[in-house]
């Protein structure tokens, strides 16, 4: 597989993520049980320009299989990790880049979930900070360890 091949996969996988993972979250609590409330601001600014805050509920079923989808299709450190550390990834992708379909959900009434009522174009703009987020593409860091030789002289 070459690199744009790659490239085009990670794309598709991090789309239906990002559909995954609307589908899982709602403004009403309903079936949705998973409460998060926090302040949002725009990707990129700094942590004190939080001025906008929003309550949203995470479907239980729903952001387990968007977890599991993200797990099984994802990159392949991901198959290594607990299905609810990728769950908190998810989670917390929600609520740092809430911004792009934050207007689009935060004054409207949205009688579903998030998936039916965002846009596609927005949730292009989702898929491609999750393609780009630590959890798609972690930062590699090489560490060395001291290699010292050991010489065993007795049994015990």
């Amino acid at each position: 597989m070459d690199e744009s091949q790659a490239t085009a996969l990670t794309e598709a996988i991090s789309r239906e993520a990002v559909e995954r993972l609307l589908a899982s979250i709602s403004k009403r609590p309903g079936t949705y049980g998973l409460r998060s409330a926090f302040f949002y601001r725009p990707i990129g600014a700094a942590i004190f320009e939080r001025r906008l805050g929003i309550e949203i509920f995470y479907d239980r079923q729903a952001i387990l299989a968007a977890a599991l989808f993200v797990r099984a299709n994802g990159p392949a450190h991901l198959r290594q990790m607990a299905v609810q550390d990728i769950q908190r990834m998810l989670t917390s992708f929600i609520v740092e880049n809430f911004w792009p379909f934050g207007n689009e959900v935060m004054f409207a009434e949205v009688p579903g979930n998030f998936a039916q009522f965002v846009s596609w174009q927005t949730k292009n703009v989702m898929a491609g900070l999750l393609a780009g987020s630590p959890m798609f593409t972690p930062s590699t860091e090489l560490t060395l360890y001291p290699l010292v030789p050991v010489r065993v002289e007795q049994d015990f």
